[in-house]
């Protein structure tokens, strides 16, 4: 029997990812968790999900766990995405909002902090081997959308300072993560780096509009983790 390699994460490992800017486009091609249990020669549970927060991303690992023999487990990965999305189980299903009403970005960044560290706790109790990373940027979806449109220009005032508070919080915080994050502390202006912005090429994403990769920015994806298990 091959081992599992479990993943979770949002659209971008979301096996049935379908494009709301090419609805028409067939994105049916493998995801990297699939491409990546190929590699390793595994089999894959793929929890990805169209969305999902970071609050879906670890409670649904964590429930998989729990029913999952830890002697079938090969790897364990978690795609981290943006912070302030709001994730809640709603009839038994798991849904989300794409900014959270409560709170702010310093909570929100903070929130995603503590699921990290958590994640990283668990993982080393159930001496089990994981990796995780930020998928997406933390907070560059909510200053896109809190103040682009407004002032006409990312590069405002309100949305430096906003940026600037975010980089903060991340440098500040008493969490400290082992070499098993890669790309921690997530931002290129202070050490580290995203899958979507530092890792997959802008020629292997679907358009200008649709920034999720094509084909080949999946296996680039798994290529890149593949090379630092």
């Amino acid at each position: 029997m091959k081992k599992l390699l479990i993943v979770s994460g949002d659209s971008w490992t979301d096996e049935n990812f379908i494009s709301s800017f090419h609805p028409e486009i067939d994105c049916s091609w493998p995801k990297w968790p699939e491409i990546l249990a190929k590699k390793l020669d595994m089999d894959c549970i793929n929890l990805g999900k169209c969305g999902a927060g970071n609050e879906y991303i670890y409670s649904s690992l964590l429930d998989i766990l729990q029913k999952t023999n830890k002697e079938d487990i090969g790897l364990v990965i978690a795609a981290w995405s943006t912070a302030p999305r709001r994730c809640y189980s709603y009839k038994g299903r798991w849904t989300n909002d794409m900014i959270d009403e409560k709170g702010d970005l310093n909570y929100w960044i903070e929130k995603s902090i503590r699921y990290y560290k958590s994640f990283e706790i668990l993982m080393d109790s159930l001496k089990l081997p994981y990796l995780h990373f930020q998928m997406i940027s933390l907070y560059k979806s909510y200053v896109y959308h809190m103040y682009h449109k407004k002032y006409s220009s990312f590069i405002s005032k309100p949305a430096r300072d906003t940026k600037m508070m975010a980089l903060k919080n991340l440098l500040n915080t008493s969490y400290q993560f082992n070499d098993k994050f890669l790309g921690w502390p997530t931002d290129e202006d202070i050490g580290g780096f995203t899958i979507d912005q530092n890792i997959v090429e802008s020629n292997n994403k679907i358009s200008e509009l649709d920034l999720h990769p094509n084909s080949v920015g999946q296996e680039q994806i798994a290529e890149f983790i593949y090379e630092n298990i």
